[in-house]
């Protein structure tokens, strides 16, 4: 172990940990243990890659396990995700939903109906 140490964000999309660019020095120059350097959120390179090429990524999550913010949205801490994703172009997704996406949202919590039934969508486009 050492005093200084990478910092560590976890995706918000994949959940996966990756190095944040930070640099992290212990005040009292005591060892940084490995589970001590996450310090966020972000999105990692994989799912910055999809995003930048205008996919937006649909997270499974199951809503009766979940915690909730109080405009009722599931927040990204709280959401309890099966581990499933999907990537739909923005476009497609706003056809979809029938509703404008906001650009800047990386990604959005499906419930497990939702997801069987895109995945199902999915399934019939790419018989056709």
């Amino acid at each position: 172990m050492s005093h200084v140490a990478m910092g560590r964000h976890i995706c918000e999309i994949c959940g996966e940990k990756f190095e944040s660019g930070e640099i992290l020095i212990h005040k009292h120059l005591s060892d940084i243990p490995k589970e001590k350097t996450i310090t966020g959120w972000g999105i990692c390179p994989k799912d910055q890659e999809l995003l930048d090429k205008g996919y937006l990524h649909l997270v499974e999550a199951d809503p009766k396990k979940s915690s909730f913010l109080d405009n009722g949205n599931m927040s990204k801490e709280g959401a309890y995700r099966t581990g499933r994703i999907a990537h739909m172009k923005r476009e497609v997704a706003s056809d979809i939903f029938n509703m404008d996406i906001d650009p800047r949202l990386p990604m959005v919590f499906i419930d497990i109906d939702a997801f069987e039934q895109i995945l199902s969508m999915s399934k019939e486009a790419d018989r056709g």
